[in-house]
């Protein structure tokens, strides 16, 4: 066995196409990981200054409680002392918190929105949420990250450096020599490529133990651990693809144009013909439902009189029915009757937005369902959801604030029936209605 892994290691070294296609996957795997290094530090850099902010904000309003002040100077019509002012100013956000493993495996994250400041008037698919559709197949093969490396361009590097196995030797006629000296040429065949393949697990075992040591966000454990044995299954699949090819090859042309035939349709050709299906069987509506709910729907709610919409609130919280206002018609303020506009409204569009949420859910189901056939974007969308970094993570953190929004609304519309007046002390309840178990 040394002696096979000397002369694979002259093989390798004599051959300066092999040692520049190492050297140039290894730059690429560098950059990767450099990539979602600065990602996730960028990302824990603003989410540190939203939180600063977020906290400037609300020590502003305590101090307007303090000194007995409305609001801001420049905002005559502002009232702390009122619940919906008091809403607004508690400055509520939603986060979703990136997984450190994300330095591997930035996935989709970068074409969607990972903070939101949540009011009353927000909905899961606002436009500062939108994805950029400038560039669809970049959103749907991801980033330029250690998994995108990994899954694409290390079976080119695998086929450089064995489409010569056996095929040298059947190209000059040695085969039948070997057959003399070997008493097995399968077991032959297997030691080289098991040497190969070893050499690859060795380079992706430093790179991601490397990586995670570097950064102080990751530790070998866990996470870290489950996305190695995925890659490395990975590897395990091209080598028996490539060892069946080698197998039956006749020469080196032959097995490096089955080979590369064979990378073209597992990640070209298949992931291109499934999309082209996904888009017939689920064409993209540019979110033509949420644009019209926006106009059209919203449009038909606030021409609804102020009976129609108070009995439309009433059957979606009854307990306004037992508040003061809610028996005496007479005491009804503005800001109530607003109240009820906005409660209805947010049940409209979030059973609009539930719609879209549950089109996605079903398209994401589609596609997985072709992963048996199609396993490398399988293998992507599985590290994807490793890393918390796919489609279905950001549809969760938009259900997040679908439910917050509605959280928001109904403690505001009970508050502003209830007459509340604000306080410091009751404005700090506002502030942790999020962090006190509400969604």
């Amino acid at each position: 066995m040394r002696k096979m892994i000397y002369y694979e290691w002259l093989h390798f070294a004599r051959n300066r196409a092999r040692v520049v296609a190492l050297l140039l996957f290894l730059l690429a795997a560098f950059f990767g990981l450099y990539n979602g290094h600065n990602h996730l530090n960028d990302r824990f850099d603003q989410i540190a200054t939203i939180g600063t902010t977020i906290q400037e904000n609300q020590q502003k309003v305590n101090g307007w409680f303090d000194e007995g002040v409305d609001g801001p100077e420049a905002r005559p019509w502002v009232d702390i002392n009122t619940p919906f002012w008091s809403m607004w100013y508690a400055s509520h956000h939603i986060i979703d918190q990136p997984n450190p493993t994300m330095v591997f495996n930035i996935g989709q994250s970068e074409h969607f929105g990972y903070y939101k400041r949540v009011s009353m008037w927000s909905s899961a698919f606002d436009d500062d949420l939108t994805a950029e559709i400038a560039n669809p197949e970049l959103t749907e093969m991801g980033a330029l990250d250690f998994s995108f490396v990994w899954l694409y361009l290390m079976p080119l590097l695998l086929i450089v450096l064995t489409f010569h196995t056996k095929g040298l030797e059947f190209d000059l006629g040695f085969l039948p020599l070997l057959k003399v000296q070997r008493p097995s040429l399968d077991v032959w065949l297997f030691g080289r490529l098991l040497i190969v393949g070893l050499g690859l697990f060795m380079i992706l075992t430093l790179l991601i133990f490397c990586a995670t040591l570097v950064s102080p966000h990751l530790t070998i454990e866990g996470e870290v651990l489950n996305l190695w044995v995925v890659y490395s299954f990975y590897l395990l699949i091209w080598l028996i693809i490539v060892y069946a090819i080698i197998y039956f090859g006749r020469g080196q042309a032959d097995q490096a144009l089955k080979m590369i035939g064979v990378w073209l349709l597992l990640v070209v050709a298949i992931p291109g013909i499934v999309n082209q299906y996904i888009l017939i069987k689920k064409p993209a509506d540019l979110m033509m439902s949420m644009i019209e709910a926006g106009r059209d729907g919203q449009q038909t709610i606030y021409d609804l009189s102020t009976e129609e919409i108070v009995s439309q609130a009433f059957d979606l919280m009854p307990e306004l029915q037992e508040t003061n206002a809610g028996k005496t018609d007479s005491l009804r303020a503005q800001p109530m009757i607003n109240g009820t506009y906005r409660l209805v409204l947010n049940k409209y569009m979030s059973e609009v937005t539930n719609d879209i949420l549950q089109d996605q859910k079903s398209r994401n189901q589609l596609i997985a369902s072709t992963y048996w056939f199609n396993p490398v974007t399988g293998f992507h969308n599985w590290l994807n959801k490793l890393t918390n970094t796919d489609h279905e993570a950001n549809l969760a953190f938009r259900e997040e604030i679908r439910d917050a929004g509605k959280s928001i609304n109904e403690i505001l519309v009970r508050d502003e029936w209830n007459d509340r007046k604000m306080d410091k002390s009751s404005f700090a309840e506002y502030v942790n209605i999020l962090n006190a178990g509400s969604p």
